[in-house]
C-alpha cells in the first residue's frame, strides 16, 4: 500500500513513523544497493536533526555502511582539491582509537599510492564515469588510481591514448 506524503507528514513532526517506516530504510537501501558518490536527502528544513535521525544515518554512513572504505582523498585531490580531517584530540589530549586508525590506514594507502598525492595536479580527466579510477598528474606522468582491484584482473583504462613512446609502469 502506498501511502501519500501528506497523510505520513500530517502529525507536524511529532512521530517518527514517516522516517522510521519510509527514509531510513530508503537511504539505506539506496547506499547498499547502489554505493553513490554522494547522497543528501530534500526533506523539511524546519524539522529538527533528531526527527530525521540524521545523525545515526551519518554515523552508519561513515562507519559500517559499504561505502565507508571510499577513499575520498583521491576524490578531492584529483578535483584539485584538499582533504580536511577534522580531527582533533578529546578534552584528556588524546586522539580517539577509531580516528588513529584510520589514519593510520590512511598513512599505508599513501605510502603506496602517496607519488600520485603529493605534489600532483589535476589531469584534464579527473574521474572516469564508469568506473572506480582517478586521475592525477605531474609534470609528463598521469597517475591511474584503482579504487578497487577489477575481478578480471585487469586494468583498463578508458581515458588515457597511448602513444609510441608511452610508458606504463606499476
Amino acid at each position: 500500500m502506498i501511502i501519500p506524503l501528506t497523510i505520513w507528514l500530517s502529525n507536524h513532526f511529532k512521530t517518527q513513523k514517516f522516517v522510521v517506516e519510509k527514509t531510513l530504510p530508503e537511504l539505506y537501501d539506496l547506499v547498499t544497493r547502489y554505493k553513490p558518490d554522494i547522497i543528501w536527502s530534500d526533506g523539511d528544513w524546519e524539522a529538527p536533526d533528531t526527527y530525521w535521525n540524521s545523525t545515526g544515518f551519518l554515523a552508519w554512513l561513515y562507519n559500517d555502511s559499504p561505502v565507508k572504505d571510499t577513499v575520498n582523498l583521491m576524490d578531492a585531490v584529483s578535483f584539485g582539491g584538499n582533504l580536511l580531517l577534522n580531527i582533533g584530540p578529546t578534552k584528556e589530549g588524546t586522539i580517539p582509537v577509531i580516528f588513529q586508525e584510520r589514519l593510520e590506514a590512511m598513512g599505508q594507502w599513501l605510502n603506496v599510492n602517496g607519488e600520485a598525492i603529493y605534489a600532483s595536479k589535476p589531469w584534464r580527466v579527473q574521474k572516469e564515469n564508469s568506473t572506480n579510477i582517478w586521475y592525477t598528474s605531474k609534470g609528463s606522468s598521469v597517475y591511474a588510481v584503482f579504487i578497487k582491484w577489477p575481478t578480471d584482473n585487469i586494468l583498463k583504462l578508458e581515458s588515457p591514448r597511448s602513444s609510441p613512446d608511452t610508458k606504463v609502469s606499476a
